[in-house]
């Protein structure tokens, strides 16, 4: 049986052309739909005023979401998200669609940046897409068991990596050529200067993407590996019961706190800040400064599965009690929110900037 996460669906094999999911929707009434605003804090913007201003909304003309199969990304102005019927890509300025495939067959995991978009179905083929036109330009892969987890996966300039049936492995962009599979029984956490930060049995490893191990963390933190992040340029690393900060050099662990996490935690980076969430209940978001270590805040929160974290220029975003709130990066004050639950019920979250978006049968765009 899959374990539960928020990475990435779509479905068959991507085809050029576009299909019509639904239509954007120009107004929204009712409650919680006012243009929000707050008070500004040092880390948001000294005295300025902010909070959440709702830029546009965009129906996606879905009937259901798999919580397990739905993945979001903001690259430069567009929104690429995928859903139970395909992926669909949005412009960040107004949320018009660009364009939308359908799909049969479905993704763990999406990801984006300068070169196109990368994703990697459920039975842990990579694909490479181009991100103007939607066009699949490559797959390649072993077909592998479908109750495998095969997200994240992950880009540096020059290649592109995922978890596979036989270990993680590294393609090139260009081409896809397969180049490495990195460790035994290893699992992908992610990019890091050109290489990849993978956890095995031996413990977690730098990789560069020929195979050749960096540098390995012998003491890793407590319990089994969970997530991981890069912030300023420092591996952040959480485990079962603990986060530590990795020296990016040599490998050595810089600091470790003590947190209590559960399978599907993640690490989210932002502002010098490093945020451990947890995805089920009970659960909880505790902030990290990276230099230092220092326990920022923690807040416990309510609700089942809250969906997964952001961090932005301007504010982190968590969900808590069926709300989206904004809340300081260092200090965890909330300085606005607006309804999610049964209303607003949101998947897929991506930011970039001061703007979050979320996905649900809905496309919901704000900035903070």
């Amino acid at each position: 049986m899959r374990r539960r996460t928020y990475v990435a669906a779509v479905g068959a094999s991507l085809s050029g052309g576009c299909l019509g999911l639904g239509r954007r929707e120009e107004q929204e009434t009712g409650p919680g739909t006012e243009t929000a605003t707050g008070t500004g804090t040092p880390s948001s913007g000294g005295s300025e005023r902010v909070g959440f201003e709702r830029q546009w909304t965009t129906e996606l003309g879905i009937d259901a979401l798999d919580g397990a199969h739905v993945s979001t990304v903001a690259w430069n102005d567009t929104v690429y998200t995928t859903h139970d019927r395909g992926m669909t890509a949005l412009s960040l300025a107004d949320g018009d669609e660009r364009w939308a495939n359908p799909s049969t067959r479905t993704f763990d995991a999406l990801a984006a940046d300068d070169d196109g978009l990368y994703a990697v179905w459920t039975t842990g083929e990579v694909l490479a897409v181009d991100p103007d036109t939607g066009e699949a330009r490559w797959e390649r892969g072993d077909v592998g068991d479908e109750n495998t987890v095969y997200g994240p996966v992950v880009t540096t300039a020059d290649h592109v990596a995922a978890n596979g049936s036989a270990g993680v492995v590294v393609h090139e962009k260009s081409g896809g050529e397969r180049i490495a599979t990195l460790g035994e029984s290893a699992r992908l956490l992610a990019a890091h200067d050109g290489g990849f930060l993978v956890d095995s049995r031996a413990g977690l490893a730098r990789y560069e993407p020929d195979g050749t191990v960096g540098w390995r963390l012998e003491d890793t933190p407590s319990g089994f590996t969970v997530g991981a992040a890069v912030g300023e340029g420092t591996p952040v690393v959480a485990g079962e019961r603990s986060v530590a900060a990795v020296d990016p050099a040599d490998g050595t662990k810089r600091w470790e706190r003590r947190v209590e996490t559960d399978f599907n935690a993640s690490v989210t980076t932002a502002g010098g800040v490093a945020l451990v969430s947890e995805r089920f209940d009970p659960t909880t978001v505790s902030a990290f400064e990276i230099d230092s270590g220092a326990r920022l805040w923690t807040e416990n929160r309510d609700g089942e599965v809250p969906f997964p974290t952001v961090g932005l220029d301007s504010a982190v975003v968590v969900e808590d009690d069926e709300q989206a709130q904004a809340r300081d990066l260092r200090t965890g004050e909330v300085i606005d929110s607006f309804e999610t639950g049964f209303k607003r019920f949101i998947m897929g979250t991506a930011g970039r900037g001061r703007t979050f978006v979320g996905v649900g049968r809905t496309v919901y765009c704000y900035q903070v």
